[in-house]
This record gives C-alpha cells, sequence and structure tokens, in this order.
C-alpha cells in the first residue's frame, strides 16, 4: 500500500511537471508574436556590437493579432503587415510618417530600424527580450513599460487577449501539485500510523 501511494504521487508530480516544461519552452523557443507589444533596447548595424537604443521614449513595435505592426521611431510613425512562420518574419507594406530627425544618431537609428523591419526578418525570443536580425543589422527590444510584465514570458499583451504562455503561467499547475502531494503525505501518515500501532491487550 505504501509502495502504490509512492508511486501515486510521483506519477502525479511527473503529469504536473510536464506542464510547466512546456511553458518554459514555449517561452524561449518562439510562441506568436501576435497581442504583444515593444520596446527597442538595442540595435547593431550588421555585425557591428550593440549599442543602446537612442530615445526619449524609446522607439516601439507592436504585433497586433491581425497581422499588422505599428510603431513609432522617434522622429516618425509607421505601420505595415507581418506573418510568421516558427521564427521567421515576412514584414511589408511598411509605410511611415515623413518627419525630419533634428539629429543625425536618431536619423541612423531609425534608417537601420526601417530596414531590419522589412521583408524576411529572423526573431529569437530569451527570456523577456525579443531580438529581429537581417543582413542589415539588429535590434533587441523588451516588453513595453506598463503593459502587464511577463516574469520571463516572450512578449507583453498589447491588450486584453493572453499573450504566449509564461512561468508564471504554470502557477495554478504548481498549486495543484502541492494540494495532491499534501493529501497523499496526510494519507500516508495516517495509514502509516495504523499499521504501526500496537494492538491492545
Amino acid at each position: 500500500m505504501i509502495k502504490r501511494l509512492a508511486l501515486a504521487m510521483l506519477v502525479i508530480l511527473g503529469g504536473i511537471a510536464l506542464p510547466l516544461s512546456a511553458g518554459s519552452a514555449l517561452a524561449q523557443t518562439g510562441g506568436s508574436l501576435a497581442n504583444t507589444s515593444w520596446v527597442l533596447a538595442e540595435t547593431a548595424v550588421q555585425r557591428a556590437a550593440f549599442v543602446p537604443a537612442l530615445g526619449n521614449p524609446p522607439p516601439t513595435l507592436v504585433f497586433s493579432n491581425d497581422g499588422k505592426i505599428s510603431g513609432n521611431t522617434v522622429c516618425n510613425s509607421y505601420g505595415g503587415a507581418y506573418t510568421q512562420d516558427g521564427n521567421q518574419l515576412n514584414i511589408s507594406e511598411v509605410i511611415s510618417t515623413l518627419r525630419a530627425c533634428v539629429d543625425d544618431s536618431l536619423n541612423k537609428q531609425e534608417q537601420l530600424m526601417l530596414s531590419v523591419l522589412k521583408g524576411q526578418v529572423a526573431f529569437t525570443l530569451s527570456g523577456n527580450k525579443l531580438s529581429l536580425s537581417t543582413p542589415a543589422g539588429a535590434l533587441n527590444f523588451v516588453p513595453a513599460a506598463g503593459s502587464g510584465g511577463t516574469g520571463g514570458a516572450p512578449g507583453v499583451p498589447a491588450t486584453g487577449n493572453p499573450g504566449p504562455e509564461s512561468p508564471a503561467s504554470g502557477l495554478p499547475f504548481l498549486l495543484l501539485a502541492l494540494t495532491l502531494v499534501t493529501t497523499l503525505a496526510g494519507f500516508l501518515f495516517v495509514y502509516t500510523r495504523r499499521r504501526t500501532r500496537p494492538e491492545k491487550q
């Protein structure tokens, strides 16, 4: 009986661990970017080293759930369309306003950003960082402030719809596991005491 209870505990814990590990893997390998909002943190021209993004507030990038992107480059607003295939994006129809940047560094950053946000774009998700890269260069984004952090998930919901699953979303499974383990431990304790209690003479 004791062995059966112990085996049941292991099976339950194993079943609970699967959803938790799946959520963590999703956060690292690239779930859907739809309905997420980002802020530019770093830029790199071609294979040069990354440098901090300019602007206060910095440039933004929003992926809607209807295949549209939008945001600003500090100097201008832009918009376009995107499709996602695994860790590849196809960004098209990008248009922007035509205000001139007063600073040459901002102008170069804008040119790089709009160059990367065009055509076939590879992306990776690592913790709370979204990286976009093309032969023109690379852009590193972090979740937009005030959007409700994801605690390591890939992206922040741009609206009320849920974004990609994060480790925090496994909390209900963890609570369920603790409840089941506590219950089984109680049964095991009572059963053991009954088996070891000496018989009354």
